[in-house]
């Protein structure tokens, strides 16, 4: 089964698109307004990262616990780095110096996009049936819904 081609996989990893471009924008060299972009990835952390996360370790992640060491291991790394993120926004939301949080945030962001691609997807890709994948492409369209 090519990572590509399955739904689950293309799902996955579109949703790292959005973790990317924020990752970006957080370490740029030049912030010119840290207070706005602050709110506007506090914005986007409970619109999509949060949900995401939820997602990744609700239903991806406890389906496939268990099955083998290596990825065990990377779950457990993935679900360290969702909650220091998810705390990150949460001290985003009242600090003071944004400017220095904003580009641990993205720096972090980009560390764990690079894990989920680099080690992640693969050992997820290499533990499911195409009969799995589908089962868990189609839970997450189901969570999906409003």
């Amino acid at each position: 089964m090519s990572g590509d081609a399955h739904p689950l996989m293309q799902t996955l990893k579109r949703n790292h698109s959005s973790m990317q471009a924020l990752s970006t924008q957080l370490q740029a060299l030049q912030l010119h307004d840290p207070v706005g972009l602050a709110r506007t990835a506090v914005e986007v952390f409970h619109r999509q990262l949060l949900p995401h996360f939820r997602m990744e370790e609700e239903i991806v992640c406890a389906f496939v616990a268990g099955r083998n060491e290596d990825l065990d291991q990377i779950i457990y790394i993935l679900k360290d780095d969702h909650a220091e993120i998810e705390v990150l926004f949460r001290k985003l939301e009242s600090e003071v110096n944004q400017l220095s949080l904003l580009r641990a945030i993205g720096s972090l962001l980009e560390e764990h996009v690079r894990t989920e691609e680099a080690d992640f997807f693969d050992l997820l890709e290499a533990s499911l049936t195409p009969e799995e994948s589908t089962h868990l492409q189609q839970q997450i369209e189901r969570a999906s819904k409003p």
